[in-house]
């Protein structure tokens, strides 16, 4: 690996740039005296962020963005919760263009709903996705559901207290994970908590490939209470029969989700432009 590293820097050595867009204090915070008084430190920039910039030129996208820098070669979305029509526009245009997205959508956040995030004002966990987007390629997101599983259920406990199962806390084995594609083909065990479940069947023109999947004795369950229902849910549980598809890549040609054009921007009705048209 480090061999490969050292190659690709000499051949290429302008760093291709990554943008990286996010609820999530990803890029840490800043220094404040308010925290320094309460005993709260400033977070440290996420170790994903300290990886990527050994190897790109790492940039931050605001959340309100309405469009995405030309030299931009791959986008990081990380739980855009609330995102804007504009700025899914933005997006959906820099995929027009040939860009590659990498989305993680949630569910139900663990960094909000345990109140990592200071600068948030201890905001509750909630349900994130690209609704625009995911539509006009034929998937769905339920961003209020996660998946528990019987199968991939974990045992959890807080220190001192007596482990419990959750079925919304997925381990995940090599029968889970796609073994065939490069993203996924070296992993043999994966966690994840309060997943979300993509449905539907991908739009004409693109191919759909299923990387993460549940077993078929899961089902849906609400996000906002699934974290604290672990036994509960056990109790109830009604298997659907569904394999559920947990993470999805999707190729070919893609169609804008706009064919009106860019959206208006509903504080400033003004700031659309009437002439603006969706990328063909």
């Amino acid at each position: 690996y480090d061999i490969s590293r050292a190659i690709t820097r000499v051949v290429t050595p302008e760093k291709p740039v990554v943008g990286v867009m996010s609820l999530l204090p990803v890029f840490g915070t800043p220094a404040n005296p308010m925290m320094a008084q309460t005993g709260q430190q400033p977070q440290q920039p996420w170790a994903i962020i300290g990886e990527l910039k050994n190897d790109f030129t790492v940039r931050r996208v605001e959340m309100d963005a309405d469009k995405i820098d030309d030299d931009m070669k791959v986008l990081l979305v990380i739980h855009p919760r609330d995102i804007s029509d504009r700025a899914q526009y933005a997006i959906d245009q820099f995929v027009m263009r040939g860009g590659k997205l990498v989305a993680f959508l949630d569910a139900q956040s663990l960094v909000e709903s345990r109140g990592q995030n200071p600068m948030m004002g201890g905001m509750s966990g909630g349900g994130s996705s690209l609704d625009k987007l995911l539509k006009a390629w034929g998937l769905q997101f339920d961003a209020t559901k996660v998946v528990a599983d019987r199968n991939l259920k974990m045992e959890m406990g807080e220190e001192g207290d007596t482990a419990r199962e959750k079925p919304v806390w997925l381990a995940l084995t090599p029968e889970d994970i796609n073994s065939n594609d490069v993203t996924t083909v070296d992993l043999d065990s994966i966690w994840m908590f309060s997943s979300g479940a993509f449905t539907g069947t991908a739009a004409p023109g693109l191919k759909e490939t299923v990387l993460l999947k549940s077993t078929t004795d899961s089902q849906l369950v609400d996000g906002m209470m699934a974290n604290y229902a672990g036994e509960s849910i056990l109790k109830d549980f009604k298997p659907s029969g569904v394999s559920y598809a947990l993470a999805v890549r999707l190729t070919g040609k893609f169609k804008t989700a706009f064919p009106g054009g860019e959206p208006e921007d509903k504080k400033n009705p003004d700031a659309a432009k009437p002439e603006a048209k969706a990328a063909a």
